[in-house]
């Protein structure tokens, strides 16, 4: 069982996105990067006994930057829409930012703009296991309430 730690490459801003390797009692091992919390690798016993990754997905940081196809990634605050682009907990409410013409939000937004700055292309902040309260950090994005564990 343990934790490890390396760095898996550096983001345009210079700055570096580590690749966490978490691994249980069972030998099962899951790959997260700090680059939009993605999910690089999950080893898991097959049928035979031997472990297999079962996530399809990239080797490199660049490679993750430049996907056009999501691999791995954790979705954001919100999957699928909220319709009329507006919903409300305990009375408030709230409008994020409308994805599409009809005023319906997708997926924290949508097209390029969430491309290039959506969850899955921020990086997030890490804390041991120890500290868990420390995990979000931040402000609220595109309108929704609370925190993020973006960085």
């Amino acid at each position: 069982m343990g934790i490890g730690r390396v760095e898996f490459g550096r983001m345009g801003d210079g700055r570096a996105a580590h690749l966490y390797t978490l691994v249980n009692a069972n030998g099962v091992e899951a790959k997260i990067t700090n680059f939009g919390g993605i999910l690089v690798s999950l080893k898991v016993p097959d049928r035979d006994g031997g472990m297999d990754d079962v996530v399809l997905g990239y080797d490199t940081l660049n490679e993750y930057v430049n996907d056009p196809n999501y691999f791995g990634c954790v979705v954001g605050r919100y999957a699928n829409r909220i319709a009329i682009g507006r919903f409300s907990i305990g009375g408030d409410e709230y409008t994020p930012s409308p994805g599409t013409a009809g005023g319906t939000t997708c997926t924290e937004g949508s097209g390029a703009s969430t491309r290039s700055s959506g969850a899955q292309r921020r990086r997030m902040g890490a804390v041991a296991p120890a500290s868990p309260s420390g995990i979000l950090a931040g402000m609220a994005r595109r309108g929704t309430p609370g925190t993020s564990p973006f960085m």
